[in-house]
């Protein structure tokens, strides 16, 4: 993999990169996905752009509810992240 470094990457200090790639699901493009925070037992907030277009706010609780969105997406924003532009994904589903 070529080594290069986006703005966010050389700002966080990240060094090494993960792609994942889903085979089930061809249209969702292999992309890095880089972990900009967790406590490994609670959230996760995951990159998965070169640049801020695209992050996840991951829960191990399946409705965390609003403070707890909230909370995280103003963290992302002191990492470049619009917060108005964070879409929330509807967790409803069986």
């Amino acid at each position: 993999m070529e080594k290069t470094e986006t703005p966010l990457e050389m700002q966080e200090m990240i060094r090494e990169k993960c792609f994942l790639r889903f085979p089930t699901l061809p249209f969702i493009p292999k992309l890095p996905y880089n972990v900009i925070a967790t406590d490994y037992d609670n959230f996760a907030l995951v990159s998965g752009a070169k640049d801020t277009g695209f992050v996840q706010i991951y829960s191990r609780t399946p409705n965390p509810g609003p403070e707890f969105i909230a909370k995280y997406k103003t963290y992302l924003a002191n990492y470049g992240y619009d917060p108005s532009k964070i879409k929330d994904t509807p967790q409803d589903c069986e």
